[in-house]
């Protein structure tokens, strides 16, 4: 159907929505702004630059090269029982998905993830945005019990231990029943097949994408991988935290290792509510207000740590990403084509392919 302008109807809400997402971020972003510059004495904050030991940043941009590497390591399991897949593209387009975040409103580059390493690895687009959702649900609950175990170090309020506990409880727990599900999905008792498909207008959508996403749990039916991927999830964990430690040092934060830890959960947590490409603003002002009210920070400090700390994790994946693009030139063209990117008031590369928009929309409605 078309509306009175000759543009489908679909189209038009989509465009609709979309704007309407794009109001969302840039005003949650101009509120975080605005509640960290409020009251703050910018002439300490210069201070608390000129006073930094930047020799510091040395190990935390190791400790960084570290996660992003074991990131890759971590993705290839969840890509099972494909083998293989090359390293080097593995890590080139993770680095490519942050960098598209980084530019991009919508967290497109997740969809710039599974367009990538399906070109070069041919996993397929379905089964690669699986293993996308399935990550970041796995690093949701690592996250969970991070904040959890760091209860006993740090002086939280007593109010929010209780809640903590539940949500992380059932976050485990639902998981663990999800990858049971898998296993009943590939027989005959997955009985929930029949009653979803019968949902009025979106059954059969619904009941691909829980295919999906169920089917993406299957390498962690093997007790071998599940333990592999646990471990590499908690090296993940630790090698982004002691780098966010090191930023600290830089900047005279004497607060420790729980502190980093806490603000690695927050600040990856919070990168759930809608903000600019980049989570600018949005990281920041968490940063901030974890170290100011948990670990008594000043505000004119903390700031000084969360605007180093953004510009370490945004630039150096980004670089990697342009680096893994530039020999990648031709893949650069179609992924532009396939993410809406125009260049000179003409589109980069002709449209993608039905399958290929399918698999990007799919990707984006579960991220």
């Amino acid at each position: 159907m078309v509306n009175r302008d000759g543009v489908p109807e679909r189209a038009g809400w989509l465009t609709w929505r979309r704007s309407a997402l794009i109001g969302v971020e840039v005003i949650v972003t101009a509120v975080a702004l605005t509640l960290l510059f409020r009251g703050l004495h910018l002439s300490e904050t210069a201070k608390a630059f000129r006073r930094a030991n930047y020799w510091f940043l040395a190990p935390a941009l190791a400790f960084l090269l570290l996660d992003l590497q074991l990131r890759a390591v971590r993705w290839r399991l969840l890509l099972r029982p494909q083998r293989g897949l090359s390293h080097n593209n593995l890590f080139g387009a993770t680095n490519v998905g942050y960098l598209v975040n980084d530019v991009l409103p919508f967290r497109v580059g997740e969809v710039a993830r599974v367009f990538l390493i399906d070109e070069l690895e041919t996993t397929g687009k379905v089964r690669a945005a699986g293993s996308v959702v399935v990550e970041r649900g796995i690093d949701v609950i690592a996250m969970i019990l991070l904040v959890v175990s760091l209860f006993p170090f740090i002086d939280e309020p007593s109010w929010t231990r209780g809640p903590a506990l539940v949500i992380g409880a059932v976050v485990v727990v639902g998981f663990l029943l999800l990858v049971a599900l898998s296993h009943v999905h590939d027989t005959d008792r997955a009985v929930w097949k029949i009653w979803i498909e019968r949902v009025p207008r979106i059954g059969v959508r619904l009941e691909d994408a829980t295919s999906t996403l169920l089917a993406a749990l299957r390498p962690l039916r093997s007790i071998g991988t599940l333990a592999a991927i646990a471990a590499l999830t908690i090296l993940i964990w630790v090698s982004g935290t002691l780098s966010f430690l090191m930023v600290m040092k830089a900047f005279r934060l004497d607060v420790g290792y729980p502190a980093a830890a806490l603000v690695v959960a927050a600040t990856t947590l919070g990168m759930i509510v809608p903000s600019s490409p980049g989570y600018v603003g949005v990281f920041h002002a968490i940063a901030v207000k974890t170290l100011t009210e948990v670990f008594g920070v000043p505000k004119e400090l903390a700031l000084t740590y969360a605007f180093a700390q953004h510009a370490l994790i945004y630039f150096v994946p980004a670089a990697l990403g342009v680096e893994f693009l530039r020999h990648h030139r031709a893949i650069w063209h179609r992924l532009a084509a396939s993410l809406g990117i125009h260049r000179g008031g003409r589109a980069a590369a002709p449209p993608p392919p039905r399958e290929v928009q399918a698999a990007a929309d799919a990707t984006r409605a579960k991220l």
